[in-house]
């Protein structure tokens, strides 16, 4: 918990003095696994400050892991983004993440995108992550993406290959769809996301590969000047090796605008 909060404070300390704190938001995330995959709990709350050429959000979360079995894991973990925007054309986003080396979060997440706007409606997104999960599972992961701008709808989809230390590699893609409303400051918006999973067994001498599928679908409804409600719904499947499991996730947030 102490290095959580010393990665916080430094991030806060390389902020420009003149940042501008703009909104707060707090929610809880839920995860209902099928089987004997248990259900992961999450609270959460998350500060947005606005910087003359980007803006830096800090997020503090608390979660717990359970199993069917009865093991039950808690975890904490810090997170700081920061957004910067070089020119007209070039932006980056800058992340990193802490927690507990327990099931429920990555114990260490770097994360870094470099954005190029090609034309005025279409911007291409290129990224690369590394993480440790529980255990000491390290996970390399290269992405690209395009955003596609037309009124008030905007499309992205955008490709992650993953390098799972021992286990192998995969894949993903996800293609989103939001829509925001003809008049304030709401939107819908849709994901849909399918790939593969690597894994590795003790009694098996190679990997072998899975397959995953999700659907969300998420509201962003403002109440009044300063109020602001998220609800999110969504459903995963999952193919393993050895067998086949669902997940379904509902997500509640609410955000004050100073």
């Amino acid at each position: 918990m102490r290095r959580i909060a010393l990665a916080i404070t430094a991030t806060l300390m390389c902020a420009p003095l003149h940042a501008e704190l703009t909104n707060l938001t707090a929610g809880y995330d839920f995860n209902d696994y099928s089987g004997s995959h248990g259900a992961r709990n999450m609270l959460f709350a998350e500060i947005k400050n606005t910087l003359d050429k980007g803006a830096l959000v800090v997020n503090l979360s608390e979660g717990e892991r359970e199993y069917a079995a009865g093991e039950r894991y808690h975890s904490v973990r810090g997170r700081a983004s920061l957004w910067h925007r070089w020119n007209d054309r070039l932006s980056t986003r800058s992340s990193i993440a802490l927690a507990e080396d327990t099931p429920v979060f990555a114990r260490q997440d770097l994360q870094q995108d470099v954005t190029l706007k090609v034309l005025k409606p279409l911007l291409v997104t290129g990224g690369y992550r590394t993480a440790r999960y529980y255990g000491g599972v390290d996970v390399d992961a290269w992405s690209a993406g395009l955003t596609y701008y037309a009124g008030p709808t905007i499309t992205n989809w955008r490709y992650t290959w993953y390098d799972s230390h021992g286990a192998g590699d995969s894949y993903s893609h996800v293609v989103s769809l939001k829509l925001n409303d003809a008049a304030g400051k709401g939107s819908t918006q849709m994901w849909f996301a399918w790939g593969s999973g690597a894994y590795n067994y003790d009694w098996a001498p190679e990997s072998y590969t899975g397959t995953t599928q999700s659907v969300s679908l998420r509201r962003v409804q403002p109440l009044n000047a300063h109020w602001v409600l998220g609800i999110t719904l969504g459903k995963q499947w999952y193919d393993m090796p050895l067998e086949n499991y669902t997940a379904v996730n509902a997500a509640l947030d609410l955000t004050w605008i100073f």
